[in-house]
């Protein structure tokens, strides 16, 4: 009777392993799959980000190309009225 019980128990305690090796397994799955779904979406960001800034600087080398221009032509109307 005994060794019964302990056998019993003994094939609890293995099921029970079992049970915790499958769930450590299924976790580690799920924490690879959300690590990656982390690393895409921060690369999407990334890329964003970076579009974002090179339009700001392309903007800003546009203005300033705007004013140079400006500049030069006011500089060519008072050069003209001069003569």
């Amino acid at each position: 009777m005994k060794k019964l019980a302990a056998q019993q128990v003994q094939r609890e305690k293995d099921e029970g392993q079992k049970r915790l090796e499958e769930a450590l397994v299924k976790a580690r799955e799920e924490f690879l799959v959300e690590k990656s779904e982390a690393v895409q979406k921060a690369r999407e960001e990334e890329h964003a980000t970076a579009a974002d800034e090179a339009k700001k600087v392309a903007q800003a080398e546009e203005e300033k190309r705007k004013q140079i221009i400006l500049a030069a032509e006011k500089e060519k109307q008072v050069s003209s009225d001069k003569l």
